[in-house]
């Protein structure tokens, strides 16, 4: 960071404490236990004031773009589950700092700056999968413990998170990064053994947690190794397309691959999900999983209230696109459709003409997925985490000569398709 201004370096380091904060269990731990979780507050509304007066009034419009939607949405969520109002302004900042700071750094970021970031979440996730890896290898039920544990307090937690064992939410990230480290190896950024080596760990790490949509997903990412370089959206809605065909006309062969693969995993949470995977509704409806009656119950509420939803009762509460869907109904949707949209266009489709562009689509689309069979918007994931790596992966050839005026984000990024 040598070079920047004080105002640069101190919201760097902010921003690399919010990071650290995500990505690890100790980080929070050790704040909330010395420092009281209302300095962890300060820290986000200090870097939001910072990012925003340091970017000038004539960015004020494009942050407001970006709000909008997120204050009707905390509004709705005020007005239907009626919280504290320091709880819900604590909730605002943390889910609005991901965009702004996003926003912030893939419109001002320079090369040494993303990489300076980049380091900063490789580590964390380094470090956290090893810790991690290693906590449920003492105690295989730590994750499910993570998943479900409802008071911060309790010694067993406090524990866990000295030991800097992620729970549910830092799993589900590593899923949701692994395309990233794809995408680089077939840009030629991680060499073969670097890449093999993530794959294994990422693996480990999964059977490991017990939670069975994160190997799902994790095996569907994988078959990405083997496509091409030049892998594109239109590649990708296609093998999307063909996908959805042979799972309809080849079920019965996927039974028993699921079936096959649940002999195999040695993890017992894993494999008995996979046994009713195996078995298609009839075995999800007998299973002692109860998600699928938690959809369905969202579902069913989106459909006798498709307008306005239920605001409040009848949720499922397991999968946050389809319990908004059955709180706020159709208005629900709208906002999400028009929030997502507009994450995507800030965040991903700059990258279009890149090479590879499908590989990037499909890190959106995952997360999307994820928030459907599961709960969570993963705004950490998508407006931050992945933003900052592509523009360390992609960008780091856009600034050769720097001349006096920084070209824009947006030149920069048409230099170095144009380059390719």
């Amino acid at each position: 960071m040598k070079g920047k201004s004080l105002t640069q370096q101190l919201i760097h380091t902010l921003i690399a404490v919010i990071i650290a904060y995500t990505l690890t269990a100790i980080v929070p731990r050790v704040i909330s236990t010395y420092l009281t979780t209302y300095f962890y507050l300060i820290v986000l509304v200090l870097c939001l004031l910072l990012v925003i007066v340091s970017r000038g009034a004539s960015s004020i419009n494009e942050y407001v773009v970006m709000i909008i939607p997120f204050l009707l949405w905390k509004v709705l969520l005020y007005l239907t589950t009626k919280p504290s109002l320091i709880d819900w302004a604590y909730q605002i900042v943390v889910d609005f700092t991901p965009i702004i700071v996003g926003l912030y750094i893939v419109r001002r970021l320079d090369i040494k700056s993303a990489k300076f970031f980049s380091v900063i979440i490789i580590l964390a996730v380094v470090i956290t999968s090893l810790t991690t890896y290693m906590g449920l290898i003492e105690d295989p039920s730590a994750a499910r413990y993570l998943a479900t544990v409802s008071d911060p307090n309790e010694s067993k937690f406090v524990r866990y998170n000295m030991m800097n064992i992620g729970g549910y939410e830092f799993i589900y990230t590593t899923v949701l990064l692994y395309p990233v480290w794809i995408f680089a190896f077939k840009r030629g950024k991680i060499k073969k053994v670097y890449m093999a080596a993530i794959v294994i760990a990422e693996l480990l790490l999964i059977i490991q947690s017990g939670y069975t949509t994160a190997f799902l997903l994790f095996l569907i990412t994988s078959s990405f190794l083997f496509f091409s370089r030049e892998f594109n959206e239109k590649y990708l809605i296609l093998v999307g397309i063909i996908a959805i065909v042979l799972f309809f006309l080849l079920f019965d062969l996927l039974s028993q691959g699921l079936s096959a693969l649940a002999n195999v995993i040695e993890n017992q949470e894993i494999s008995s999900r996979l046994k009713d995977l195996s078995s298609g509704r009839e075995g999800l409806e007998q299973s002692e999983d109860p998600r699928l009656k938690l959809y369905l119950t969202s579902l069913n509420t989106f459909i006798n209230k498709p307008l306005l939803g239920s605001l409040g009762g009848g949720i499922g509460g397991h999968s946050f696109v389809f319990d908004t869907l059955a709180t706020y109904g159709l208005l629900g949707a709208v906002i999400f459709i028009v929030l997502y949209t507009i994450i995507y266009k800030r965040f991903y489709l700059p990258y279009k003409n890149a090479k590879g562009y499908g590989f990037i689509v499909w890190m959106f689309v995952q997360t999307i997925i994820l928030s459907t069979v599961n709960t969570g918007m993963w705004l950490y994931v998508l407006c931050l985490f992945i933003p900052v790596l592509l523009y360390f992966i992609v960008g780091k050839e856009k600034v050769k000569n720097s001349s006096v005026k920084k070209p824009s984000y947006q030149s920069q990024l048409r230099s170095i398709r144009d380059s390719e």
